[in-house]
């Protein structure tokens, strides 16, 4: 078995020192044309095997009452769903965290974003179509509307068979825009829920109290003002709650509204009353989970030490601008070469997951050796397609479009895998990763003093997708545009181990 690391996502810098163990977890990239061919990524699964008790509302556990909008995961007591924009997959909390391959995006569709529940089924944003399947990729079908309308679907919520959701329709003369309408879960029963000729939705969604929640912007006395509506979901009546400047995110939370304000956080009662300012930092956006809370900033400034918990749920600043929580992790689409690609961070976990070392028959395919081979070929082929150099961001990029589906693997099995767990354990000050590339203890402190000398607190990951490597046997010289160095591996068993380097070229980042 080749020694190995694995590591899910970005880890972000400014994340508090308690909360900075790492999640391990992995997904599976499958080629999918029918449903009957959808299997877990375990075994092959049966109906038996996901047949459960009514799910736990998500409301329940981890969002304080509120049904909030499909994002990239939905989460309840018995299922954890996520999407990595490619490829949707479930997974089976209460059976040993089962995985199943639900469906893929293919050339008619763009990118799987968002994805809730309802009992076994599964709802999902494809492109702006509406697609729905069990959580064993069975009975895989497009939501076929009753109005036979084609709808733009932006953003929508699930609640009691009810799908509620936000359209951007076209009209003539080129003209478009966002309608709010609700429909059954099998797309009959279409309904126009708020057209109004003056006022543009925003695009927020919440559910408290049997009454949704939505936001608009319009012109009033020449300003622009923006306003928090609610639908009384028995009684059919609608009416503004509030108006606001500049009204960004908004989330109801244990019966108290939260919401961004020309870029500050406030919360109040949900009626607009009793507002006061949650934490001085401007942000841009955010997310209640768990009793935790994150936030986009306006710069990534990070956050005071007095400033790190509000009503006492801690705060964690993400660098995403696209992000969704579940109870272990922060899911976040980056930006990687003009393309979206998945991340996540653990924030957690106190203690490290303890590392599966070898994979058993019928077990998970990302912990075999068949996919370290598939992993080792790539590399392989990358060096010989570039020419034995190539950048860490495109060696990234490349695995996880083709393999991993967005999750880090750090390999020391190969030359590659071993100079990324070098470059990333320097960048992101993890004497533990540095720990899997050495021979003896020894060696990890004469490593640990080139820190300074590779790590950039300034750039993301300290720096480390500006690299670029180029391999010759076993020796790998690496390079940004401050550094250089010659990096000698040597093989020992099945994995390359750091014997020594020189560094040619070196300017420190002090800031």
């Amino acid at each position: 078995m080749k020694s190995k690391l694995v590591v899910i996502g970005l880890i972000c810098i400014l994340m508090l020192s308690a909360c900075s163990n790492k999640k391990e977890e992995v997904m599976k990239k499958e080629s999918v044309t029918t449903n009957e061919e959808a299997v877990t990524l375990q075994q092959t699964g049966t109906e038996e095997d996901v047949e459960e008790n009514e799910d736990t509302p998500e409301a329940a556990l981890y969002t304080g009452d509120t049904i909030l909008p499909a994002k990239l995961s939905y989460e309840n007591e018995n299922w954890l769903l996520y999407t990595n924009g490619n490829h949707l997959f479930t997974e089976n909390k209460q059976d040993r965290n089962k995985k199943y391959f639900v469906d893929e995006v293919t050339e008619e569709y763009d990118k799987i974003w968002s994805v809730t529940s309802d009992g076994d089924w599964v709802y999902y944003l494809k492109g702006s179509t509406l697609w729905k399947a069990k959580k064993d990729g069975k009975e895989r079908a497009e939501i076929v509307f009753s109005d036979e309308q084609e709808h733009n679907i932006t953003n929508f919520i699930l609640y009691q068979d009810t799908i509620y959701f936000i359209s951007l329709e076209s009209f003539p003369g080129n003209a478009t825009k966002e309608l709010l309408f609700s429909m059954k879960t099998d797309g009959s029963d279409v309904k126009v829920l708020f057209d109004s000729p003056s006022e543009i939705l925003i695009g927020d969604l919440n559910i408290a109290n049997e009454t949704l929640y939505f936001t608009t912007n319009y012109m009033k006395d020449s300003f622009t003002v923006d306003a928090l509506h609610k639908l009384d979901l028995k009684e059919g009546q609608m009416s503004k709650v509030f108006e606001a400047n500049a009204l960004g995110d908004m989330q109801i939370y244990r019966n108290e509204l939260y919401f961004i304000e020309n870029n500050r956080l406030f919360k109040s009662n949900i009626d607009g009353t009793n507002k006061v300012q949650a934490i001085s930092p401007e942000c841009v956006s955010f997310a209640i989970y768990n009793d935790q809370i994150f936030i986009k900033q306006v710069e990534d400034l990070g956050i005071g030490a007095d400033e790190r918990s509000v009503d006492g749920m801690d705060i964690s600043p993400v660098i995403a601008d696209i992000y969704s929580p579940t109870s272990e992790e922060l899911l976040s689409f980056q930006l990687v070469d003009g393309d979206y690609v998945l991340h996540s961070q653990s924030v957690f976990y106190t203690e490290p997951k303890k590392e599966q070392e070898t994979a058993t028959e019928g077990g998970d395919y990302y912990e075999s050796e068949a996919f370290y081979q598939e992993i080792y070929k790539l590399y392989d082929e990358l060096l010989e397609t570039h020419r034995g150099e190539i950048s860490i961001s495109t060696l990234e990029d490349e695995e996880s479009k083709r393999l991993t589906g967005g999750n880090q693997y750090f390999l020391t099995g190969h030359i590659l895998g071993s100079t990324k767990t070098l470059l990333y354990g320097l960048t992101n000050q993890n004497a533990d990763m540095l720990s899997r590339i050495v021979s003896n203890p020894g060696m990890l402190d004469q490593l640990l003093a080139y820190e300074a000398a590779f790590r950039f607190p300034s750039d993301h990951e300290g720096g480390y997708y500006d690299y670029t490597v180029e391999v010759e046997g076993n020796k790998v010289h690496v390079k940004n545009s401050s550094v250089e160095a010659d990096i000698n591996f040597e093989k020992i068993g099945d994995s390359y181990y750091f014997k020594d380097m020189k560094v040619s070229k070196v300017m420190i980042d002090t800031n």
